[in-house]
């Protein structure tokens, strides 16, 4: 994520201001996982446990998905739930040049090709009128991502969808929030940096169709039939599809329980600080560019699993920040039709410009529920004073 790994010494301890507040995090909730993780521990299943049938239950709850089918990553929840809704070799699916490279590669692993599309520079997803001219017969699915963390499924691409046949998976990335049903399924990732993050990588598929996860639950744990979650390995053996190894350990799902219990507080608190940023940042149009403020920011939303701004002195704008106690991250290295792997593959009308200079000015600034309102003001005081506004 970052390529440094330190912060100066010589910025005072109450003014370093980390990227990542996992830490902080499970030294909080280290008393409610210990009795969790006892619990796993006397009952003797570690991997696809009862505990992983908590977890989905919970997560079916919070998020008001019918279905949440626990995988081992978020990139095996996009990979399965590409399967599940028929994606195969040969397909083509198209794919924001903005989306996380996982995306990308679990659509190249199933043998389908990953066309990309450049995205539009007001919603920052996918562009409809490119998505439009990139159609083909082969074309069988669209991801649709967000690259500054919060999903926008327009109504112009629901419509697309529907005349041309199409599936849709949504990538909710580092964010966690309402399933709304209007897609075929969504890939959620719970690696430890993402808003409802574990202690490892893991990641849930979340779908309204009971064919659908039902698929998914087999292909997760190589094909098998039968009642799985809590059996011991042996009970269910009968495969009926050649599925794979992507069952959550049941450490995992207990620690994401324990976290679920008071995930409310920290969503209020990731909307106070998207309040902060917003007002404090939001004057500054001219030096940078605050994609959410543009996109809304209604404080009944689902905070955005990141806070992206965009700067021309991005790199610059970096430099300051470390030197002053705040680390920062970006939010795109490289777009995913630059990446060595997919060299040669398709981009939608030959370019993506809008994605190459979000690309370059995209910076991801600290923000989880261990942030006060404090180091919010700290971080803005330093960018303003950067550009000496």
């Amino acid at each position: 994520m970052l390529e440094v790994t330190e912060v100066p010494t010589k910025v005072p301890v109450d003014r370093r201001v980390p990227y990542s507040g996992s830490t902080a995090t499970f030294n909080r909730l280290w008393p409610i996982y210990r009795e969790a993780l006892q619990e796993v521990m006397r009952l003797g299943k570690y991997s696809h446990g009862f505990a992983i049938g908590e977890l989905e239950h919970a997560v079916a709850e919070a998020t008001g998905a019918r279905f949440a089918v626990a995988v081992n990553s978020g990139y095996d929840a996009a990979l399965l739930g590409l399967k599940a809704n028929g994606v195969k070799a040969g397909d083509q699916v198209a794919v924001s040049s903005c989306a996380s490279a996982e995306v990308a590669i679990a659509i190249a692993a199933l043998g389908a090709t990953p066309v990309f599309v450049d995205i539009d520079s007001h919603s920052f997803d996918v562009d409809e009128s490119i998505l439009e001219d990139a159609l083909t017969e082969k074309m069988t699915a669209v991801v649709v991502s967000n690259p500054v963390g919060r999903a926008n499924v327009k109504r112009d691409l629901l419509h697309i969808a529907s005349r041309r046949g199409l599936v849709l998976l949504e990538d909710f990335g580092e964010a966690f929030g309402r399933y709304t049903g209007t897609v075929n399924a969504a890939a959620v990732s719970f690696a430890p940096g993402a808003m409802l993050g574990g202690i490892g990588d893991a990641g849930m598929l979340l779908t309204n169709d009971h064919e659908v996860a039902t698929t998914a639950s087999l292909l997760r744990h190589h094909g098998r039939t039968g009642d799985t979650i809590g059996r011991m390995p042996g009970v269910s053996n009968r495969a009926e599809i050649c599925g794979t190894n992507s069952k959550m350990d049941d450490f995992l799902a207990a620690y994401l329980r324990a976290r679920l219990q008071n995930f409310e507080s920290e969503v209020q608190r990731l909307r106070l600080s998207l309040e902060c940023y917003l007002d404090l940042l939001g004057d500054c149009s001219g030096r940078i560019e605050v994609p959410l403020l543009s996109l809304g920011s209604d404080s009944e939303l689902t905070p955005p699993g990141r806070f992206v701004i965009l700067s021309p002195e991005r790199d610059e704008l970096r430099r300051y920040l470390f030197n002053h106690g705040v680390e920062a991250a970006l939010a795109l290295p490289m777009p995913l039709h630059r990446q060595p792997c997919f060299r040669g593959c398709l981009v939608s009308g030959g370019s993506a410009t809008v994605s190459e200079g979000f690309s370059a000015r995209a910076l991801a600034l600290p923000f989880h529920s261990n942030l006060t309102t404090e180091h919010i003001a700290y971080v803005s005081r330093c960018i303003r004073k950067f550009y000496k506004l």
